[in-house]
């Protein structure tokens, strides 16, 4: 059963604002859950605990869950893209000359596949974990107390006689290195320890230590202080059997640096692959040692981490609601001038206009957003933001194929226009369906799941990457109890239309009313006309006594439907009314109505419409309209509109996955295989949704299917806007 920890997490700031404390206190569980909500939402968490406690709003809450008992956990590094500590000691890797590089496993047969990692082979690494006083965790990763090192990697081949290092803590004096060593035709993993008292003394090199070249293992190494000051190694879950003694101390009284893949000889740099790496102050028993081997690598030991936004307390308990950090990112942050006027603009074409991107990647933008974040707007401490983007599938591999130049077809590097302003996660939305190739002329799908999903790991790490990324769950109904959706007419779309900027006009229209005809098509020439679409119908007032005196109220006074205003009571036939709209010109051809000359392009609207006439047969008309007011293009809002059509034409299916344990290796835009018989014939692979985590009953309900986005939100933009507008032009506020 996964074990888990809860730390609530406070920091006292001094005068200058990069100093702090940290008051860090673990808390117990009544009942809690967690919520993963990657793409679709923001990540939540509520928990009830005893009272008294002291948790306060805007404390940091952090939720730690593995495959063994984490309460003496000081370190855990999953290098998912990132080097961060995810232990909730904030024991964050650096990366000094900026030499990692990071790859995704594709061997089939490895238990990580999918999984990212770090490439050890270059020139210079420089991944050292630095024990900082600020954090006072120094004393916790003190190696002559009982611990435990624990690491996942892959052994090189080597030459003969060479040796490579994985782990170093050591300097001239005493220290101690983990490694692997070419003896004869064979490789061995080994481990060497100084004492302050002694000289190095190193592992017996023989069949408990070999290892095969191209082959993933698990190191383990332990601190036992019963009797003597003693080391033990362990491989795959199988202990050495031999201690190893040392005399003095390992710990320098001023603890140098951990070296992950290099040590002082630069003869001696690991050039393997590092998938993952454990810390614990303690000594992991056998068991969990069998544990952690056979189980799958997690995407992430912390799984939710975000700001306390309410604390609700009586006598016996006290209930804490938190938002994942997410949130402060995705919905919080909004462009601004003040924002876009420090970054690193491509102005080609636009004589230096502050704010506007031309011909640039949208991965770059975001980077460029989320840099200027971090210096300027948000935290100023150590819990920046990170954004990487991963594309399996990398568009720029053939950067001079024919189709990316096409009017039709649509590359990222076509983006002809993107003017920042709005949410955030209104372009990481986009950035979304962009990744990946296209449809062709003929509506075919070319697009190849390139950076269709994005999720944003507990210590700020903004993941871009694949949904098609295999997670070797496998979910049978003969072991789960598995809820079956079946397929989602309701979600598809087959008729899309995505407004991109649109340009809000306003319009009064004075009529008089007739008793014969209380309803009024605005689409009518004396109105709007029939190539405009409204978006907002200000007001609507009735005269009397030639003064504009009455105003009508919608639901009450009259309704408004498909383009028609009924009144809903009768009106004298000689009633004079005034009639304020707000309306967008959908042909992007001049205003008939007060003016004949064509618009410029800062006055015209952009929205692409396109079906997909073999859906409909099947399914019926289906339609979905889409806005992103950050389009400023008519290319990128038609690639915007066909990528949502080719997703979503078809119907979907959705099934939610109760596993009885708090799951560890399932994460946010992996497949996993769903088996719905018992005879396990008929199977299907989905793409997880959501997460969540229950306890006490230490339960997680994994939601997969092929539904992606729900866009409502965005409708709310074209509100807000129009709104704004009409407050600016009234003269409201």
């Amino acid at each position: 059963m996964t074990k888990f920890t809860v730390f609530n997490e406070r920091r006292n700031y001094t005068a200058i604002a990069s100093n702090f404390t940290v008051a860090r206190n673990k808390l117990k569980i009544l009942e809690g859950n967690v919520e993963i909500a990657g793409t679709r939402a923001v990540d939540n968490a509520n928990f009830i605990v005893p009272s008294p406690v002291d948790v306060k709003v805007g404390d940091i809450i952090s939720f730690i869950a593995d495959d063994v008992n984490t309460d003496d956990l000081i370190g855990a590094w999953n290098f998912y893209f990132n080097l961060k500590d995810e232990s909730g000691y904030n024991l964050d890797g650096v990366d000094s000359t900026g030499n990692i590089v990071y790859a995704r496993e594709t061997q089939l047969s490895s238990r990580f596949l999918g999984h990212p990692y770090i490439n050890f082979n270059n020139t210079s690494p420089s991944l050292q974990i630095t024990p900082t006083a600020l954090e006072n965790n120094h004393t916790m990763i003190n190696l002559d107390y009982d611990s435990n090192i624990v690491i996942w990697c892959r052994i090189p081949t080597l030459t003969s006689g060479e040796t490579e290092i994985i782990f170093d803590r050591s300097t001239s004096s005493n220290g101690i290195q983990i490694g692997v060593k070419q003896s004869g035709s064979s490789q061995y993993v080994f481990l060497r320890l100084k004492g302050s008292s002694g000289s190095w003394s190193t592992t017996t090199l023989n069949a408990n230590t070999l290892v095969t070249a191209n082959s993933d293992v698990m190191i383990s190494v332990e601190r036992y202080s019963f009797g003597s000051t003693q080391y033990k190694l362990s491989l795959n879950g199988n202990s050495y059997g031999n201690y190893i003694q040392y005399s003095g101390t390992i710990e320098d009284s001023s603890p140098p640096p951990i070296k992950i893949g290099f040590t002082d000889v630069s003869t001696d740099r690991f050039e393997g692959r590092l998938y993952s790496m454990r810390m614990y102050a303690r000594v992991l028993t056998s068991t969990e040692q069998e544990v952690l081997f056979k189980r799958r690598q997690p995407y992430a030991t912390m799984k939710f981490a975000g700001k306390v936004t309410r604390v609700d307390k009586d006598n016996r308990s006290t209930k804490i609601l938190a938002a994942g950090f997410s949130s402060e990112l995705l919905l919080k942050t909004e462009f601004t001038k003040e924002l876009v006027s420090n970054l690193s603009l491509d102005t080609t074409g636009t004589s230096g206009v502050t704010g506007v991107y031309e011909s640039k990647l949208l991965e770059d933008i975001v980077g460029d957003i989320v840099t200027t974040i971090n210096d300027n707007v948000l935290d100023v401490n150590d819990q920046k933001y990170e954004f990487k983007f991963d594309n399996l599938n990398d568009e720029d591999d053939d950067a001079s194929a024919s189709w990316k130049t096409t009017t039709d077809q649509f590359h990222m590097r076509n983006l002809r226009k993107l003017t920042l302003h709005g949410k955030f996660v209104s372009l990481v939305r986009i950035l979304a369906i962009l990744g990946g190739k296209e449809y062709d002329s003929s509506g075919n799908l070319i697009h190849n799941n390139g950076a269709d999903s994005f999720f944003m790991l507990p210590r700020k790490v903004l993941i871009f990457e694949s949904s098609n990324i295999y997670s070797h769950a496998d979910y049978s109904l003969a072991k789960y109890n598995i809820e079956d959706g079946g397929t989602d007419s309701v979600s598809i779309y087959n008729d899309v239309t995505v407004f991109g900027k649109l340009n809000i006009k306003f319009k009064t229209v004075i009529f008089n009313s007739s008793n014969l005809n209380f309803e009024y098509d605005l689409r009518d020439s004396a109105f709007l006309g029939a190539n405009r679409q409204i978006a907002y119908v200000a007001a609507v007032y009735k005269e009397t006594n030639t003064v504009f005196q009455k105003n009508f109220r919608e639901g009450v006074d009259y309704d408004l439907d498909n383009f028609k205003l009924k009144f809903k009571v009768s009106q004298g036939s000689n009633d004079i009314f005034s009639l304020s709209l707000a309306y967008v010109d959908l042909e992007n051809h001049a205003d008939a109505i007060t003016s004949a000359t064509v618009p410029t392009e800062d006055e015209r609207s952009y929205y692409y419409q396109k079906q997909n006439n073999d859906s409909i047969k099947i399914n019926g008309k289906k339609s979905k309209r889409v806005y992103f007011p950050i389009l400023e293009d008519m290319t990128t809002t038609a690639a915007v509109c066909r990528r949502l059509l080719g997703a979503n034409a078809l119907q979907t299916r959705k099934v939610k996955v109760t596993v009885p344990s708090l799951t560890n290796s399932v994460h946010i835009g992996t497949k996993v295989k769903v088996t719905k018989d018992i005879i396990n014939m008929y199977n299907e692979e989905l793409i997880v949704r959501s997460i969540k985590y229950k306890f006490p009953a230490f339960k997680t309900i994994v939601t997969a299917g092929d539904y992606k986005y729900d866009f409502l939100d965005n409708m709310a933009s074209l509100l807000d806007t129009v709104n704004e507008s009409e407050s600016e032009r009234s003269g409201v506020t």
